[in-house]
């Protein structure tokens, strides 16, 4: 899998995020949209952005309509799932420090290998687990350290309690296909390993046995949607997995909400 590049928020008025690709994002109050080179309006969008108004979205709300954002088409190392849904904890603006807006994408793997770690390490097992060196480790460490997501005790490393530097709670992604439900299962599958849940959207009239029965032993859920949404099989629920893609969907919000709070 190639890596996802760090998410970096530029000082723009109405700031655009940048992947290092030739697009980006756009802030719209809580809706960020990826914006793909000579991106065209498809009948395809014009169903997602219908389906995005439905209610679905509210089950995974709890009476909280602020702390959510959707990101069109992320890249995300293996694609570009069609809508990505982030509900996210409001302690993220109270415990944001400038000091994290600078950090990068080996910044963000080490705090990762912290975390799968589960363990305090020192500066010179980390390098030598991770191919890095000592002094390269040693700047990435004191970079974590001032942004406050890793202690240090008696030459030891680790991560701080999960729940105080990593904010999102729920990632629902969701795949959306007119007609080729094959091809959207085979791009759903590919999201599972960021997502807590992860859904194919179809208009009503495709929905059809062979459709359901192709589906029935994965963890991917299907949704049809016509005149409301019908959630024709649930998606298999998980606890949200800690990834690289959920520590830079993480450091994206919390970016924005950090200059949105300065301007």
């Amino acid at each position: 899998m190639e890596s996802p590049n760090i998410l970096k928020l530029h000082n723009t008025k109405n700031p655009t995020v940048h992947d290092g690709l030739k697009g980006g994002y756009e802030l719209k109050e809580n809706h960020i949209v990826y914006i793909k080179p000579k991106q065209t309006k498809t009948k395809e969008l014009e169903f997602l952005h219908t389906f995005k108004e439905s209610g679905f979205f509210n089950n995974y709300l709890y009476g909280n309509n602020e702390n959510f954002t959707f990101i069109e088409e992320p890249y995300t190392g293996f694609g570009y799932p069609d809508l990505v849904f982030l509900a996210w904890n409001k302690k993220i603006n109270k415990l944001w420090v400038e000091e994290r807006n600078k950090l990068t994408l080996n910044d963000i793997k080490v705090a990762q290998h912290l975390y799968n770690s589960n363990t305090e390490k020192s500066l010179y097992s980390i390098a030598k687990e991770l191919g890095f060196s000592d002094r390269q480790i040693h700047n990435i460490l004191y970079k974590l350290y001032a942004a406050g997501i890793v202690e240090y005790k008696k030459d030891l490393w680790a991560l701080k309690e999960i729940k105080n530097v990593f904010f999102i709670e729920k990632i629902v992604t969701i795949e959306a296909k007119l007609k080729n439900w094959r091809r959207a299962l085979l791009q759903a599958s590919s999201s599972e390993y960021f997502s807590s849940e992860v859904f194919t959207l179809f208009p009503d009239n495709i929905i059809n046995e062979n459709l359901i029965n192709s589906y029935s032993n994965t963890n991917v859920g299907i949704i049809s949607y016509g005149q409301n949404y019908r959630i024709v099989k649930p998606a298999n629920q998980k606890s949200l997995p800690i990834t690289i893609n959920g520590w830079l969907f993480n450091e994206l919000i919390g970016r924005i909400l950090w200059r949105k709070k300065r301007n």
